[in-house]
């Protein structure tokens, strides 16, 4: 399904983030510590990637099944209740995800629909290089939200699947 292509696609883009959060963490020490050159733009722009890359690995989590569970009550009950709480548990992703993503939303939107002096400006850092961060990660903020509540629905639709196929035998 593409729900699940997306998901994943967003969990290797979220792997991905990881390597340059670490390479500029790592130049920052070595300007720091080992020239006494410290920067200002490392520490926003790694924690952006870091927020980028937790946000972008839920749908992927979420798709592959591997968040975490309670599992010593989980693992105490028979296939059929499993399910049930299986489709239990995806009603209230879906619920919360819908708050998360109308949430994400507001902060998206804030940030990227700015407009000051007649013309449209997103919110940036206030650097000198006047980068637009904040919208960027409040917009992908926006897109994984939206995409972790897609793939909320689709598991929700795949346990009401099991558990009527378990009814019916």
């Amino acid at each position: 399904m593409w729900i699940d292509r997306l998901s994943k696609a967003s969990g290797a883009l979220a792997a991905a983030l990881i390597v340059p959060a670490i390479a500029i963490s790592t130049y920052e020490v070595i300007a720091r510590y080992g020239f006494s050159q410290p920067t200002n733009w490392v520490h926003p722009l790694t924690t952006s990637l870091c927020a980028l890359t937790f946000v972008l690995a839920g749908p992927y989590v979420l798709q592959r099944q591997e968040f975490i569970r309670v599992t010593f009550v989980y693992d105490r009950f028979g296939p059929k209740i499993r399910r049930v709480i299986d489709l239990f548990s995806a009603t209230l992703l879906i619920l919360w995800g819908l708050v998360l993503t109308y949430a994400a939303w507001l902060q998206a939107a804030a940030s990227i629909f700015r407009f000051r002096g007649g013309r449209w400006r997103p919110e940036t850092l206030g650097s000198a290089w006047d980068v637009p961060l904040p919208a960027l990660v409040r917009g992908v903020l926006f897109l994984a939200c939206a995409l972790l509540l897609l793939q909320a629905v689709v598991n929700f639709l795949r346990a009401a699947r099991r558990l009527e196929a378990v009814h019916g035998d």
